[in-house]
C-alpha cells in the first residue's frame, strides 16, 4: 500500500482531499495559482458533510505550519545554493527569495490541509 493511497493522511493531505471521506475538496478552487481564490473553502464536504470551518479561527494554527515548512525551505535552499553549489551570498539570497514567493501559494494550502488532518481522521464515506 503506497503513502499516497485512500485511506492515508498524505493523500488527503497533499492531494486537498477532505480528511475525514478522502472524496470531497478541501478548496473550492484545486489551482492554488488562481490567487482570488486561494483562501476560498467550502463550508463543509460535499461528500460526506464534515465541517471544514471546525471552530473559529481555526486556521491560524496553520501559520505555524507554513512557517515551519517555508523556514525549512528557505534555509535549506540557501545553504545548497551557497555551500552546495557555491553561489554568491546576493544571488543565493534572490534565488531563495524567489523559490519561496512562487510556492507560497501552494505553502498556504498545504499548511492548512497539514492543520486539518492533525484534528480529523479517515472514517471512509458515509454509507448513504
Amino acid at each position: 500500500m503506497s503513502i499516497f493511497s485512500k485511506g492515508r493522511k498524505a493523500y488527503s493531505i497533499f492531494f486537498f482531499k477532505c480528511p475525514h471521506c478522502h472524496e470531497g475538496r478541501l478548496f473550492i478552487n484545486p489551482n492554488p495559482y488562481a490567487l482570488r481564490q486561494l483562501y476560498e473553502m467550502p463550508e463543509a464536504c460535499e461528500e460526506c458533510g464534515q465541517d471544514f470551518q471546525l471552530e473559529p479561527g481555526f486556521y491560524w494554527g496553520g501559520m505555524y505550519i507554513s512557517y515551519v515548512i517555508a523556514a525549512f525551505i528557505l534555509f535549506g535552499t540557501f545553504a545548497i545554493l551557497l555551500f552546495g553549489l557555491g553561489v554568491e551570498f546576493r544571488m543565493a539570497e534572490i534565488i531563495t527569495v524567489v523559490i519561496v514567493l512562487v510556492l507560497w501559494p501552494v505553502l498556504f494550502r498545504l499548511s492548512r490541509s497539514i492543520w486539518i488532518n492533525v484534528f480529523v481522521h479517515y472514517q471512509g464515506k458515509a454509507p448513504w
